[in-house]
């Protein structure tokens, strides 16, 4: 296997990966699934180290951190594309 292909399979894992914890925060937050049961716990227990700094970073540039999922999931697609 050579290091385009390991690059190329990473790449993916990445952007899968962002879209997964995009995906549950996005339907945490619209309460797509109830906040108050174990799957709910889980999926904020999975997705808010990674969308908590993407909230800070829109709120000390004056952005709406609601949109923090849809920036995760543009970083992973464009990482994934370069």
């Amino acid at each position: 296997m050579d290091i385009l292909s390991v690059v190329r399979v990473v790449a993916f894992a990445g952007f899968v990966f962002c879209s997964g914890v995009a995906l549950a925060s996005w339907a945490v937050a619209q309460r797509k699934v109830n906040p108050f049961n174990k799957t709910a716990r889980l999926l904020r227990r999975v997705s808010e180290p990674v969308i908590d700094p993407v909230e800070r970073w829109q709120l000390q540039r004056g952005g709406n951190p609601q949109n923090a999922p849809w920036w995760v999931f543009g970083g992973g697609l464009v990482g994934a594309i370069l």
